[in-house]
């Protein structure tokens, strides 16, 4: 039962980041004044995702961010919106 709902959990958890920026992005549009504070959202996700792909240490491995191929930027957006990304 705690495998079930950690694989359910993780499933969503791992999109929170960019479900949230999508949410913020839809918001914008229906909120004047947010709409001022986009730009910081967008860049901000972009440049938080650039830190820790190819700036962050790792002392365990001596080595600097995640050169893997499931941390590439297409993998933080649902399936259905990979093609664009």
């Amino acid at each position: 039962m705690y495998d079930i709902l950690l694989y359910i959990c993780y499933g969503y958890l791992q999109w929170l980041p960019s479900l949230m920026l999508l949410v913020s992005i839809a918001a914008s549009f229906f909120t004047p004044d947010s709409a001022s504070y986009l730009p910081t959202l967008v860049f901000g996700a972009y440049i938080g995702w650039i830190y820790l792909r190819y700036w962050q240490s790792k002392p365990e491995t001596k080595l600097r961010g995640d050169p893997s191929d499931e941390f590439a930027f297409s993998t933080f957006f649902p399936e259905f919106l990979r093609q664009a990304m």
